[in-house]
């Protein structure tokens, strides 16, 4: 099993309400990955993978392993977004939703190479997993984890399994990265609102 890392989340829609927005920037991918961890499975099948990435999940106590294991087995072969090269992150259109459960992204890197029944064929060895506590959160963490992926270094660092501290290295870069364009985002909002207000106060 790889170590575990921390950090923090994103975000800007115009008119966003502040406590919407300290609700979603309470948790980057980096944060949320080291929450749910980086971990190897050896000589897996597609069912033994996912009881093995259940049990490994840092559920709550009292929750129903059993239940999201049920869910995760009879989902649709389509239900899985390959993001390319043996990459795939497991969604449906019900998203796994825990309430009162942090955000969290677990990280599966499987020994050899398992056929999730994906689109382009293609069998997958590393799987990301993701928990919200909504289904909003859950959708924002899927959408922005396909993003940073589209980063060939992250990308090339999960394809190739390397060790859990440079994934978690690279992971934080593209989390500042995105961060940062999505401050000087806000900030070219807030100066358009502000030009806005001016302008309609000489009005």
């Amino acid at each position: 099993m790889h170590d575990r890392f921390p950090a923090k989340q994103v975000p800007a829609r115009r008119g966003m309400n502040p406590a919407t927005l300290l609700e979603e920037t309470a948790s980057t991918l980096t944060a949320a990955l080291e929450a749910g961890g980086i971990h190897e499975l050896q000589d897996v099948s597609k069912e033994e993978c996912l009881r093995a990435l259940v049990q490994l999940l840092p559920l709550p106590d009292g929750r129903d392993r059993g239940l999201l294991l049920r869910l995760l087995l009879g989902r649709p072969a389509s239900a899985s977004l390959v993001v390319s090269d043996g990459i795939a992150i497991p969604y449906g259109s019900n998203p796994i939703v825990l309430h009162f459960c942090q955000p969290t992204i677990t990280l599966a890197l499987l020994s050899k190479p398992v056929d999730f029944g994906a689109a382009d064929s293609k069998a997958v060895d590393s799987l990301f997993f993701i928990i919200g506590p909504t289904a909003h959160r859950h959708t924002q963490l899927l959408s922005r984890l396909s993003l940073a992926l589209q980063d060939s270094d992250l990308k090339h660092a999960v394809n190739r399994h390397a060790p859990g501290d440079e994934i978690m290295r690279e992971l934080r870069r593209v989390d500042a990265e995105m961060e940062a364009q999505e401050l000087q985002g806000r900030r070219h909002e807030r100066d358009l609102m502000i030009s806005e207000r001016r302008r309609s106060r000489c009005l």
